[in-house]
């Protein structure tokens, strides 16, 4: 699943962790969820940004730990949460730190997935298969928290090629046209 900004009327900075605050419901008792932060760009590419993971029956977080900003887990053993089954569950994964200026005319987008193996790096494998749903309504306002860093304006776009583990590929998904999201002030 995949959300996209319309186009920035600004360039906007964000700096630190970030969380994607997303109320899911699943057909089995436990998920792993992928959350991937990219900018769609003006000249048709989508820069990787950054992403998160998260076995949803390890989403207990410790309170003394956790910010807005920062959703820290809380993994004994005995903190582990099995999904109630069909129901809305709130699942806050983070987002690895990053820093990143999504320049003026670009889309921010945020795309929801099982996590692919990175590296040597993967989940092991879950027993049950699962159809998650992600909910957004009043009730459950699934959301993307990140850290805005004010007053930042960037020079061009940077080529493809020169931004370090950060790659670029065609963007493949439409863009929504009207007015950007709501900027801080």
């Amino acid at each position: 699943m995949t959300f996209t900004t319309a186009a920035l009327p600004q360039d906007l900075s964000f700096y630190g962790e970030g969380s994607a605050d997303l109320w899911i419901s699943a057909t089995a008792k436990d998920t792993d969820l992928q959350v991937t932060l990219s900018e769609v760009r003006p000249d048709g590419q989508e820069m990787f940004v950054q992403r998160g993971w998260l076995r949803a029956s390890k989403r207990a977080l410790d309170p003394a730990r956790s910010t807005e900003l920062r959703p820290f887990g809380h993994y004994p053993q005995a903190a582990l949460n099995p999904l109630k089954a069909r129901q809305a569950n709130l699942t806050r994964i983070e987002i690895n730190k990053f820093a990143h200026v999504f320049r003026a005319g670009s889309s921010l987008r945020l795309t929801i997935d099982t996590p692919s193996q990175t590296g040597y790096w993967k989940f092991g494998h879950l027993p049950d298969a699962s159809t998650n749903s992600i909910w957004h309504d009043r009730q459950h306002p699934s959301s993307l928290v990140l850290g805005y860093l004010p007053y930042t304006h960037a020079s061009g776009l940077p080529d493809c090629a020169t931004t370090l583990r950060q790659p670029c590929r065609a963007n493949a998904v439409p863009v929504p046209a009207g007015v950007g999201p709501d900027l801080p002030r």
